[in-house]
């Protein structure tokens, strides 16, 4: 009985150091975090849903600054949805030819092209290029657009915060967040449009107290845009594990983010994730495959004790509110245990 006494008062000691550790911790500084993945993983969605739900909303102006990236995401979407016509085989419909010069020759949204729009997107052979999108290079969102150009066409439009996360926007150079949840505050950092050089400059963030690294699930059977021999979920691999294994973070708290799992539900009921890994034995079934990628990545780790892993949908606001709570709660739990 005292033996136990004493093990129980042990545990709270431990577990009031562990509390003041992290309390000092949060007095004193921001936990640093490096958002890292490649190219349409969701990092800029995530960055925009942290400023929606921890910093404060966007403001009209803001709003209206959306605008012309969600225009030319459409515009780009079409186009290349036509263009993929040749590479597929797919004869598209004579009566559209009108539509095609008009939308193909467009650099810019006007209002004009709206009915364009429409005929395009309601014919059955460019809907037969959409529902082969894994085989060329088509944005997640583009069929989210077209399915709300009524609205989007208004003239009293302005973009919703659906729109603006949907909206892509190549990041380039160092955009830095700082935010608080449950008084813990945060200060996020997103490098981008430097890939190539990244050995040159990722030294200098060996101080951040976690990575989030993260990985679009439902890209597993999507090429590069770079190389359209590789697939989209090799290279991610491929990254994570050099940024796991690097000699600057084997004290950093590493974090996997499998992002867009959403649209992963859906389209693993129709494609096997066999397609790119020959030992996956699963089937079509969300929780093994799901389990299947996350072993995949954790494999590659030689450095850490431990990888944190989540499934998220970066576009579903209460999904990643919950979720950053526990990353928060992870993080700060992971260096107590090194203090």
């Amino acid at each position: 009985m005292g033996n136990c006494a004493k093990n129980s008062d042990s545990k709270k000691t431990q577990s009031i150091d562990d509390q003041l550790a992290k309390e000092t911790i949060v007095k004193e500084n921001q936990l640093k975090l490096l958002l890292l993945g490649s190219g349409d993983s969701g990092k800029s969605t995530i960055l925009r849903q942290i400023q929606i739900s921890h910093v404060h909303d966007f403001t009209d102006q803001e709003r209206r600054e959306f605008q012309q990236p969600i225009y030319l995401t459409i515009l780009e979407g079409i186009q290349a949805i036509i263009n993929a016509a040749d590479l597929l085989n797919i004869p598209l419909n004579q009566e559209l030819q009108p539509h095609i010069e008009k939308v193909m020759e467009a650099t810019d949204l006007s209002p004009d092209l709206y009915q364009d729009f429409q005929q395009l997107w309601n014919d059955d052979s460019i809907q037969q290029i959409i529902g082969r999108a894994n085989e060329f290079q088509l944005h997640d969102s583009t069929q989210y657009y077209f399915g709300n150009l009524d609205r989007l066409f208004a003239d009293d439009y302005l973009p919703t915060n659906e729109d603006i996360l949907r909206a892509r926007i190549r990041t380039t150079g160092i955009i830095e967040l700082s935010f608080e949840i449950e008084g813990t505050k945060f200060l996020l950092f997103d490098v981008g449009g430097q890939r190539n050089e990244r050995k040159k400059w990722i030294h200098c963030f060996s101080s951040v107290n976690a990575i989030i690294f993260c990985v679009s699930l439902s890209e597993y059977d999507q090429t590069l845009f770079e190389d359209n021999q590789k697939k989209r979920m090799e290279e991610s691999l491929m990254l994570f594990s050099e940024i796991c294994n690097s000699r600057w973070f084997q004290k950093t708290t590493m974090i996997l983010f499998f992002n867009k799992k959403d649209l992963f539900q859906k389209k693993i009921q129709n494609k096997d994730l066999k397609v790119v890994f020959d030992d996956y034995e699963g089937g079509r079934d969300y929780e093994n495959a799901t389990k299947f990628i996350a072993d995949k990545f954790k494999s590659l780790n030689e450095t850490h004790s431990e990888i944190f892993s989540y499934f998220t949908c970066a576009t579903d606001s209460s999904n990643f509110s919950q979720v950053f709570v526990q990353v928060k709660n992870t993080i700060l739990s992971e260096i107590a245990k090194q203090m």
